[in-house]
This record gives C-alpha cells, sequence and structure tokens, in this order.
C-alpha cells in the first residue's frame, strides 16, 4: 500500500483510502487490519495516507476524525466517512460495496433502488 496517488500504472477499478494522522491511536490500530485486508483483496488499490505528511494533497478535504475511508469505484464515490478498527465490519463493508455491479453502484450511490 503505497500513499502515491497519482501513479503512472492502470487505474484499478477500485480504490480504497484510508485517511490518517500519525499520532492517532486508533488510527495505528487500525492500520495492521488495513494493510490485511488489502493483502487478501490485490485487485483493489489500497493507499495510506497520513494527512500530515501529505498535507499538500489532503489540505482541502473535509475530514470530521480519524480514520477516514473513502472508497471509490472509478469515478463514483461509495463510501466516505469515519471508520472503526473492527476487522469485521470493515471487511464486510468493503465486500459489500467490491460485489456489487457497475449498475447498481451507480443506483447506491444515486440512492436508488433497482428493480
Amino acid at each position: 500500500m503505497d500513499s502515491d496517488l497519482k501513479s503512472p500504472l492502470a487505474v484499478p477499478e477500485f480504490k480504497v483510502i484510508c485517511l490518517c494522522a500519525d499520532w492517532c491511536a486508533t488510527c495505528r490500530e487500525f492500520q495492521p487490519i488495513f494493510d490485511k485486508v488489502a493483502a487478501e483483496l490485490g485487485q483493489v488499490s489500497f493507499h495510506w495516507v497520513d494527512v500530515e505528511t501529505h498535507s499538500d494533497w489532503a489540505d482541502g478535504i473535509d475530514i470530521e476524525t480519524f480514520p477516514t475511508l473513502a472508497v471509490f469505484r472509478e469515478d463514483l464515490v461509495l463510501h466516505y466517512g469515519p471508520t472503526y478498527p473492527k476487522e469485521m465490519v470493515y471487511s464486510r463493508t468493503l465486500t459489500a460495496l467490491l460485489d456489487q455491479s457497475r449498475e447498481e453502484s451507480e443506483a447506491y450511490v444515486r440512492q436508488d433502488a433497482l428493480d
């Protein structure tokens, strides 16, 4: 998991970004969980971003608390908000989002029910 979000490599369909701070005890508790799930989901791009180290990149982002998790499917923001260091909750959330079809993801973002 790198924090270089401008990689010249092919852009994966899914990107998971954890916005954190080194001083945050919850972030330090969550990082091994984040790394473990990242190792299990090789088709997804994972990025651990310390907002103080990468303040130039994260300066304009609204962060309510740490750690903040963002999940993208190409141009769609599937999730953005605080997360807790609970592996089962984190893993189930990601699995549910990753298992959606593109159509389901679009409906989820719009908050529409599919027929």
